[in-house]
């Protein structure tokens, strides 16, 4: 994941800061749970023509609370989730100039945001498939 985006040293650095890393054993947890969501949304949007993916993925970029995932969301599929979500969060933990192993408490802050975000977009797509499969049972 960040093999291509850090240095060795820091790398080793942020290993070896447990509460980093506790937040990024969160993080992954929490995306395993926004990737569930975004899968059944994609199933739903397939099974249901008249359930509105783009409605959803509008209502999420015009809150700016994680403009990063827009792009996952519209190419999403089965196959590729995985893969964009990872590279998602590895520039969102590191898109950041001249960080040098010292400043440990600038990925922490960034970590630390990043697992809200997802948190708070699994938490909005759960509520739109809770509320989709609840029109599509009524039907």
């Amino acid at each position: 994941m960040f093999s291509n985006l850090l240095e060795t040293k820091i790398i080793e650095t942020l290993y070896t800061n447990d509460i980093f890393c506790t937040k990024l054993g969160k993080i992954v947890l929490s995306l395993s749970n926004l990737e569930k969501q975004i899968l059944l949304l994609l199933e739903n949007t397939h099974q249901n023509p008249n359930a509105n993916k783009g409605m959803l993925i509008k209502y999420i970029e015009s809150k700016k609370f994680f403009p990063e995932i827009i792009p996952i969301l519209y190419k999403a599929t089965k196959d590729t989730l995985a893969s964009l979500i990872n590279i998602v969060v590895a520039k969102c933990i590191v898109n950041m100039n001249n960080l040098h192993e010292k400043n440990i408490n600038e990925y922490l802050k960034r970590i630390t945001l990043l697992e809200n975000k997802i948190n708070l977009v699994y938490t909005v797509i759960k509520e739109h498939n809770k509320i989709s499969f609840a029109i599509e049972d009524k039907c």
